[in-house]
């Protein structure tokens, strides 16, 4: 975990705080983060397809315990982007 953090924050983390930390990725550019700043363990997803970098990352409706719940569940529950209508980089 600590090798793709570090990856992460040199590559397309390095703009964000740092406790936001991805999980294993999801394959094509697309993550899992959780934010270690908030007592719930808030869970974003990060996309740069259909997007512009501005608007990659996004809220999930779950937190870290859901998340690991779900894996374990067998659920993958891939992080889903909205549809950005209103930014004409996107």
């Amino acid at each position: 975990m600590l090798e793709a953090y570090l990856a992460w924050r040199e590559g397309y983390g390095a703009d964000y705080p740092t406790p936001v930390v991805p999980l294993p990725t999801w394959g094509c550019a697309i993550w899992s983060l959780v934010d270690l700043s908030t007592t719930e363990g808030r869970m974003w997803g990060w996309d740069p397809h259909g997007s512009c970098l501005c608007h990659s990352p996004f809220p999930e409706a779950l937190t870290l315990s859901g998340r690991l719940t779900g894996w374990l569940d067998g659920r993958e529950d891939f992080p889903d982007p909205p549809n950005r209508t209103d930014c004409p980089d996107c």
